[in-house]
């Protein structure tokens, strides 16, 4: 799931819950480079609020479906079966420009063995730790050799699928009823044994996002310089273009 896709995920949920935005003053326990977490401490909640704000509007609620159908591949069991809705749950991201993938997420399971049943592909046990009681498990992933092509001859390039090797990963780890699972096997090491409610804001908000300021700020900057130069050269100096300046 994209970066952007998680970020207006944040911003849908935090209209229609009235989500509190605070800075991250105390995450020592997040590693170096995270821009900040999404805390839901029910997402049973959450959604339930959401729904019936929409249904008083008389708005469909698609748009939760979609969330819902989101947070299943973003927890790699597309029903969320065994997934511990009453929750908590949260959700990582380090600076999206300096690490391709930038996100994890913490929540509770109601059943292992149903929990598993529900991956879009039997895990893989990699490690078993008796001392920390965590358990971590690998996918199969397949990944193209672009440098290997690039050196063929163009018979062997002919046979495309040689180029294609497949490893192991870390993506999910568990330590009683708490999961952790994401792309990114560094990120994942680093946050296996680190117990959510540590992370707790201690506020009664259906959802919270925490940030660190500085990371956040510069991130938006960029964002906001890459527009302007888009703008500039799409509309150059007309009245729109200054509009759309403004606006940015």
């Amino acid at each position: 799931m994209s970066t952007r896709t998680v970020i207006a995920i944040a911003a849908i949920a935090a209209c229609l819950a009235g989500a509190l935005i605070a800075p991250a003053a105390q995450a020592p326990s997040l590693p170096p480079g995270t821009v900040g977490y999404l805390w839901v401490p029910s997402p049973e909640k959450l959604f339930a609020d959401a729904d019936s704000f929409l249904g008083a509007l008389g708005t469909p609620n698609a748009g939760l479906m979609f969330v819902k159908s989101l947070l299943g591949q973003m927890l790699s069991n597309p029903d969320l079966s065994a997934v511990d809705m009453k929750g908590p749950l949260l959700l990582v991201m380090l600076n999206p420009k300096e690490n391709p993938q930038p996100l994890a997420a913490a929540f509770r399971i109601s059943q292992l063995d149903a929990y598993l049943k529900g991956l879009e592909e039997p895990p893989i046990l990699k490690q078993s730790d008796a001392a920390s009681g965590v358990k971590v498990y690998a996918r199969k992933v397949s990944t193209f050799d672009s440098a290997a092509y690039d050196a063929a001859s163009p018979d062997e390039q002919s046979d495309v699928n040689r180029f294609y090797k497949t490893s192991e990963e870390p993506f999910l780890a568990i330590r009683g009823d708490t999961a952790w699972v994401s792309e990114n096997p560094d990120l994942l090491g680093r946050l296996q044994g680190l117990a959510p409610e540590t992370l707790s804001p201690g506020l009664g908000h259906n959802l919270v996002l925490v940030f660190e300021a500085e990371t956040l700020g510069k991130l938006l900057r960029e964002e906001a310089d890459k527009q302007l130069q888009a703008i500039d050269e799409s509309a150059g100096a007309d009245a729109s273009a200054k509009m759309l300046h403004a606006q940015v």
